[in-house]
């Protein structure tokens, strides 16, 4: 993969997981990198076995960000696959 589709790649998945975030009223800790430290509101552990019994896997929890996970931002297909299990979430759907 060329510089260029990374680059794409990278702004694609957070344009989609800015607005949705922003629409769900989530805060997060932006970075400049390909990932975004998501505030989940709830044991980031949860939300980690959660995610993993999808098959997708994000990373936490992170010293002194015990309600944060770490999300790597993907292509639209991947993002509406995050947010699609995050809304499978017990009390995951009040956030949309």
């Amino acid at each position: 993969m060329n510089a260029r589709a990374i680059g794409k790649r990278t702004f694609c998945g957070r344009f989609c997981s800015s607005r949705r975030r922003k629409l769900s009223m989530l805060r997060s800790v932006d970075s400049l990198t390909n990932f975004v430290m998501l505030n989940t509101g709830r044991r980031s552990q949860e939300v980690v076995e959660h995610f993993a019994g999808h098959r997708i896997l994000v990373a936490g929890p992170v010293a002194g960000y015990d309600k944060y996970i770490r999300v790597s931002l993907g292509t639209a297909v991947e993002m509406r696959e995050f947010w699609r299990v995050w809304d499978l979430m017990p009390g995951g759907h009040m956030h949309t």
